[in-house]
């Protein structure tokens, strides 16, 4: 069975999607106070970010509205799915998650 969309297709278009979805929240919630439920946020899976086209991971967050991301973790605890110019991201010390916490 052949794929109808490629990878590659697959995560530009969702990239898009996801700058469409934030731009029209941003467009809904202009001078709204903001409503969403205690505990919850917008967060996006690692893999799709870099097809924002941004510098890093954080630019990235920041472009589609996203307070959060899913990130995929190898065996040896690094988080390639981060990505950013200078820095690798890792939960394998403490100091890799504080890097991390801190957002670069």
């Amino acid at each position: 069975m052949k794929a109808a969309m490629k990878r590659r297709e697959f995560l530009a278009g969702s990239g898009r999607l996801a700058a469409g979805l934030a731009a029209v929240a941003l467009v809904r919630g202009a001078g709204a106070e903001e409503k969403k439920p205690p505990g919850l946020c917008l967060a996006c899976r690692d893999g799709h970010l870099k097809a924002t086209g941004k510098n890093d991971t954080w630019a990235a967050l920041e472009s589609i509205g996203a307070e959060g991301v899913e990130a995929s973790i190898g065996e040896d605890l690094a988080l390639a799915g981060l990505f950013h110019p200078d820095r690798k991201y890792s939960a394998a010390a403490p100091a890799g998650i504080e890097a991390v916490r801190r957002r670069g």
